[in-house]
């Protein structure tokens, strides 16, 4: 594939384009920290998810925290059913993207309320979009760089849309691959 350029939703704390996965529990959980979930289940969207999944066991790597959450998962399709399982009692943690989890607290302010953010974890590169091998991606960023621009401030504000950026596919790159089971 091609890299196009990567939305910028202008993530708090994180570069143009970089998100943050927030790693959240129960709110009446009295598990204070990471460590204390070692035997814990996670909710995880997919298996070949970056942020519910690379993003946390990337997370345990780099903390030192000594385990991981392969073989104690529940993968439930979508950030917002792995969310509605930790609050449901079914899992206990779940990680979820930092842009799925500020539209959970605005559109299910009860259920997200039910919730609390443990931890989140280090920036990276949001979800590109990418075009066929061999594309000259330029006409498709400007396209969509013209898009954003023309979208109303109600537009932008329902979508948390700020702009378009480019990040090196280099970048991409280095990020490692999670677990697989």
């Amino acid at each position: 594939v091609t890299l196009v350029g990567t939305p910028d939703y202008a993530v708090p704390g994180c570069p143009p384009g970089y998100y943050t996965s927030c790693i959240v529990v129960r709110a009446d959980d009295h598990r204070s920290t990471l460590d204390e979930f070692e035997t814990a289940t996670l909710a995880r969207n997919d298996i070949r998810s970056q942020s519910g999944w690379a993003a946390i066991e990337g997370h345990l790597s780099e903390t030192g925290a000594g385990y991981s959450f392969v073989g104690r998962t529940i993968d439930t399709g979508s950030h917002r059913a792995s969310a509605e399982r930790v609050a449901a009692g079914d899992a206990d943690i779940a990680s979820l993207d930092g842009v799925t989890w500020t539209l959970f607290k605005r559109d299910s302010p009860k259920r997200a309320g039910q919730l609390r953010v443990l931890e989140r974890t280090r920036p990276t590169p949001g979800l590109p979009f990418i075009t066929a091998k061999g594309t000259d991606p330029e006409p498709l960023f400007k396209a969509i760089e013209a898009a954003v621009d023309e979208l109303t401030d109600a537009d932008r504000a329902l979508l948390l849309l700020k702009g378009i950026v480019r990040i090196p596919a280099e970048i991409y790159l280095r990020e490692p691959l999670p677990p697989r089971e």
